[in-house]
């Protein structure tokens, strides 16, 4: 027997013996894909802007920066030359009421009114109300009414009403609720009160936001913040031209 006639002869009993059935395989079903009335439908919006929402934080530095910036008070931009001035601040109050000694000093109690001259060799603090003048060679603190002339060296007025002129050798410096009604010298002056007559400063001057004074000032260097109100002429000690002028 040829070898072509062997594999034909193989191949019908090969095909003569049953099969097998083939496996049979579920074929998935496939839902038609329904369409959606708004293609941006499946978007989350919510994830979206809460992706590009900035915190609140990063507005509040933006506007505390532009605020900083303003050409009212662009030294506060520069930390060092904050502190700088606020020393020179307390510097100031610490020369005025700091430096008092409470328990040496002579003291005129709330409720007390007190007719007639005062003179102090040591530190004074009024409370109460005094009809006369007043003669101070050490540090002088007011919390309540003086009607008359006072001669100082420091003093520091709070909640205080003077009906009077003021003459300080040192340093004066007035709260925002103190008023004075006459004229006022000092070495220098920290004024957030309300100053009704002249101002001669000797060196520094400054008007903070609160204050507000009708009348002249006269000073070597003056400050003003802003808020604050000079109804009257305004003198800086400085020469300007030199002497070829």
């Amino acid at each position: 027997m040829k070898w072509y006639e062997r594999q034909k002869q193989m191949y019908s009993q090969a095909k003569s013996q049953p099969q097998d059935p083939q496996p049979q395989y579920d074929q998935p079903e496939y839902e038609q894909p329904v369409e959606s009335e708004s293609t941006y439908e499946s978007v989350n919006y919510e994830n979206v802007n809460q992706s590009f929402e900035q915190p609140q934080d990063m507005y509040e530095d933006i506007v505390n920066d532009n605020a900083m910036n303003t050409p009212y008070e662009p030294e506060y931009r520069n930390d060092h030359v904050r502190e700088a001035r606020m020393q020179s601040i307390g510097a100031f109050q610490d020369s005025s009421r700091h430096s008092m000694n409470e328990q040496d000093a002579t003291t005129i109690s709330k409720g007390t009114i007190l007719h007639g001259n005062i003179e102090s060799e040591g530190d004074l603090i009024i409370h109460g109300h005094v009809k006369g003048d007043i003669i101070c060679n050490s540090n002088l603190s007011v919390y309540g009414t003086v009607e008359g002339i006072i001669h100082c060296n420091n003093a520091y007025f709070d909640q205080a009403i003077i009906i009077g002129d003021v003459g300080c050798s040192g340093n004066l410096e007035l709260t925002d609720s103190s008023t004075i009604d006459g004229n006022v010298e000092a070495y220098e002056l920290l004024n957030g009160g309300r100053i009704k007559g002249d101002a001669m400063v000797s060196e520094h001057v400054r008007f903070t936001s609160t204050s507000a004074i009708v009348g002249n000032v006269s000073a070597n260097a003056i400050q003003v913040d802003r808020g604050a109100v000079i109804q009257g002429k305004v003198t800086i000690r400085q020469e300007v031209y030199g002497n070829n002028r």
